[in-house]
């Protein structure tokens, strides 16, 4: 942490030996220590987790939270250290969604949950994540918000309003820029493509238009101009940014199942996307294959050790898993793939997710991660736990 300037007579007063002394008991130097210390740059340099449960620290610091200027001149510059993921799954009562990350200087994880009550769409792409609330009259209001600046962005209302409760949604990320730059593309069936540009804050048309069914739980790519949109849907859908066409591809043939894996990443100009084949018992990671003009296939890239298999599926514990109760999900930070056992049937929690394997595309490793804090769930244990986290659901997109 950068050093801090202190007032002068703030540090006569540290700086004799009786005052040292005394510093635990003197209650008006502490009290009044934000007339010696600019405790914003403190509050500026505190992790993203600690950034929003600190700010009950004071009221200062709670306004500073939510203050845009602040939090523009303070994380312009700022990005989250990486590998870091965003969750998204169902609990039984509510969605579990959130940041789960690695501090720079001890190398610990931590996890804060991202409150987002109401919204259908939810994902994320370069530490921007998209949410959006139904509102009346087929209308939406639609959110992102940048992790890396804390900054929430209300997207304005479309030229077109669409009658698909669940359109297709993607982005492009300028990451050249600080803070990131998008461009946010939403396809319907209803009513022409609509792209929203973050540098002008204004929407424009194009002449496409998006088909079939609604997306459900969605992840995104961007590749080469063209969007990824991997969802509940047996296809994945595409849009091709310079031809302005939306269509479709399938995955890859083995293993692609309702509850498990239906996510898609992008790393170095390629296209990545792992399946689940329960009958093989086997998690496999492929890449896609687009030669120009031809038809597209996916090629094999390394498969999950068996061992690591049986433990995140839940295989020999006492007493038995059912397999049905148990969610296979996934997230992406450049070469890492994040894949985690969501199991839906937990006695004491409702839900949870305690079973974690990170993949390295760059190195074809596969590795257990381990959570000094427990299992992320949906309901805590304990009543003070309920309380802790209720204070750092703070991040509401409004």
């Amino acid at each position: 942490m950068a050093s801090v300037a202190l007032d002068a007579g703030f540090e006569r007063k540290l700086g004799d030996e009786e005052g040292v002394a005394s510093c635990d008991m003197d209650a008006e130097l502490w009290g009044g220590l934000q007339l010696h210390i600019g405790l914003e740059r403190v509050f500026a340099k505190l992790p993203f987790r600690e950034f929003f449960q600190l700010r009950l620290v004071c009221k200062e610091w709670n306004r500073l939270a939510s203050d845009r200027a602040f939090l523009e001149e303070s994380f312009r510059e700022y990005l989250i250290p990486k590998p870091y993921f965003v969750l998204d799954a169902q609990g039984l009562d509510d969605k579990v969604r959130g940041l789960l990350a690695r501090d720079r200087s001890s190398g610990l994880w931590s996890w804060t949950r991202l409150h987002s009550s109401g919204s259908t769409e939810f994902w994320s792409m370069s530490g921007l994540v998209y949410s959006d609330v139904e509102l009346a009259n087929y209308e939406r209001e639609r959110k992102v918000f940048n992790l890396h600046t804390r900054l929430w962005l209300t997207l304005p209302p479309p030229v077109e309003i669409t009658l698909n409760y669940h359109p297709f949604t993607g982005m492009i990320v300028d990451t050249s820029m600080r803070p990131y730059a998008f461009q946010f593309i939403e396809g319907s069936e209803d009513v022409s493509t609509q792209i929203f540009n973050s540098r002008s804050n204004s929407w424009t048309t194009k002449s496409s238009q998006q088909y079939g069914m609604s997306p459900g739980r969605t992840t995104v790519a961007f590749c080469k101009g063209v969007l990824y949109i991997r969802c509940e849907l047996d296809e994945i859908v595409v849009y091709d940014t310079e031809k302005d066409k939306w269509d479709g591809i399938n995955p890859p043939e083995f293993g692609d199942s309702d509850d498990f894996l239906r996510g898609i990443g992008a790393w170095q100009s390629r296209v990545f996307t792992p399946s689940v084949d329960p009958n093989q018992r086997v998690i496999r990671v492929w890449e896609l294959v687009r030669p120009a003009e031809q038809q597209e296939s996916w090629v094999e890239i390394d498969c999950m050790p068996g061992e690591l298999y049986s433990w995140l599926f839940y295989e020999n514990c006492d007493p038995p898993v059912d397999i049905r109760d148990v969610q296979i999900l996934v997230s992406y930070c450049d070469e890492h793939i994040l894949v985690y056992a969501w199991f839906m049937d937990d006695e004491e929690y409702g839900a949870r997710g305690d079973r974690f394997v990170l993949f390295n595309l760059a190195t074809k490793t596969w590795q257990k991660l381990e959570l000094p804090f427990g299992p992320i769930t949906e309901q805590l244990p304990s009543q003070e736990a309920a309380c802790l986290l209720q204070h750092l659901e703070v991040i509401q997109f409004q």
